[in-house]
């Protein structure tokens, strides 16, 4: 992977979504980011942020790539103008180009689970196995620091997502660490058999070079909220292609305690 073939993938890359409508604000407490949803000119609804805490291109990145291995929602960069944002200004930081993470319909963050426990809308017995053991390694190659997920309620499955806090220091080639996050209610073994593991790496393990490069590309840099500069966004390239290589021995030993 080199710096021209990067360059190269942005000779054509597709404009913006734009936002049309304010759809409505985030269910829980606010966040760092405090992002909002808003309907966009594609269609579709994205959850928007403006700020994360190693740029927004590491939410782009991280979000494509757990799309990339169904994992996870996609994102998309969104543009908000002033004339879309509400009246009551709580949604006026996001005004600007940011990253938006596509809404997922029934889908509850982790850390937002208790009233769905005690009324009985989730059950801890339905997570989906293998889509928890997905996110165990795709956070782990990531090396992903604050780590959350979402669940979506009627089927189960394990979404990863919230990824600024990954990506923080790509200089120096290092290797996973296993990263388990314990969901409220479910069994920490559910997710660690060691078929769904094994599956999970090897999807991991399937993205190409030329896939990481694609997933760091026609990524907004002239913003310094993005931290973007195209040397950084290859440095990530190498250092995700770095530990795609590596996570499969890592997860064994893992298995193995």
């Amino acid at each position: 992977m080199e710096l021209k073939d990067l360059l190269a993938l942005e000779q054509d890359c597709d404009p913006p979504v734009e936002a049309i409508v304010y759809d409505r604000p985030p269910p829980g407490p606010r966040t760092l980011a405090h992002p909002h949803a808003f309907i966009c000119d594609d269609g579709k609804t994205y959850w928007v942020k403006r700020q994360a805490q190693h740029g927004l291109c590491v939410e782009l990145i991280c979000s494509r790539l757990a799309h990339a291995v169904g994992c996870g929602p996609t994102a998309k960069p969104v543009l908000v103008s002033s004339a879309v944002l509400p009246a009551s200004g709580e949604a006026n930081h996001l005004e600007g180009l940011g990253v938006g993470i596509l809404d997922v319909s029934g889908a509850v963050n982790t850390r937002d689970l208790q009233p769905f426990l005690q009324n009985g809308t989730f059950d801890p017995g339905h997570i989906d196995a293998g889509s928890r053991a997905l996110v165990t390694v795709f956070q782990t190659w990531l090396g992903v620091g604050d780590t959350q997920v979402m669940i979506q309620l009627t089927s189960g499955r394990v979404m990863s997502v919230d990824h600024g806090d990954a990506l923080g220091n790509t200089s120096a080639l290092t290797d996973p660490t296993p990263i388990a996050l314990e969901i409220q209610g479910v069994d920490p073994t559910v997710g660690k058999n060691p078929q769904d593991i094994r599956h999970a790496v090897r999807t991991m393990e399937s993205l190409t070079d030329g896939e990481l490069l694609d997933s760091v590309a026609c990524v907004p840099s002239g913003d310094p909220a993005w931290q973007a500069e195209p040397t950084r966004r290859l440095e990530i390239a190498r250092w995700l292609a770095h530990r795609r290589d590596k996570v499969r021995e890592v997860m064994e030993r893992w298995l193995s305690n």
